[in-house]
């Protein structure tokens, strides 16, 4: 770990809960974000070892023919890997390993104070020691599946499989140690979802 010894902070939520507005919003307020979601895509750029396997294994009709780069089609393999759960384990034990790596060697280099890391995928806090305090998004599913349905262009079927796939509401405000986390709520409008916030970083700060 690095000799300044930064405070470590987590921030996790289900598909569209709202990770990104407030991932660029602790970002304004001198926080430095480590994303999983960013390291993944890194990852998984063409010709990277992953993706070798990753065409290995789905074979080429996982790529976008369409254009010489032949990257991956995301949107298709977001959609086989929230149908199929051996696709999703094949993914998962392939990918967070090497995430959960260069999480670490990125605090290890940094010199700031406060670093959050960003996993939208947290399921255990296990694998990620490090972290001193976790913030967890509270949406209502019903409000995940309206945005999905609106901001992805997708079907009410595959909007349940994608929020299905992942930690309940239950399990994942159960990550949180209730004496020292943070829960932000965000059922209602961005404004609401800001003054959460803002009560949030008073107390981060």
């Amino acid at each position: 770990m690095p000799t300044h010894s930064p405070v470590i902070l987590g921030l996790t939520g289900g598909i569209a809960s709202g990770k990104s507005v407030l991932t660029s919003w602790l970002k304004n307020h001198g926080i430095e974000i480590i994303d999983a979601d960013l390291i993944t895509r890194e990852l998984t750029q063409e010709n990277t070892p992953i993706f070798i396997k990753i065409l290995n294994y789905f074979g080429p009709e996982i790529l976008n023919l369409n254009n010489s780069n032949k990257t991956l089609n995301r949107a298709l393999l977001r959609q086989k890997i929230f149908e199929n759960p051996e696709d999703k384990i094949f993914l998962e034990n392939l990918i967070h390993p090497e995430v959960r790596q260069i999480i670490e060697k990125t605090i290890q280099a940094s010199d700031a104070p406060i670093i959050c890391l960003v996993i939208p995928l947290l399921k255990s806090r296990d694998h990620y020691p490090m972290i001193e305090k976790l913030i967890v998004i509270d949406t209502h599913p019903d409000i995940q599946k309206n945005r999905l349905i609106h901001r992805d262009k997708i079907s009410p079927e595959l909007a349940d499989a994608m929020i299905n796939s992942q930690l309940s509401q239950k399990e994942r405000l159960d990550l949180i140690n209730k004496n020292t986390d943070f829960v932000i709520h965000n059922h209602e409008d961005l404004e609401s979802f800001e003054k959460n916030f803002e009560e949030l970083i008073k107390k981060i700060k």
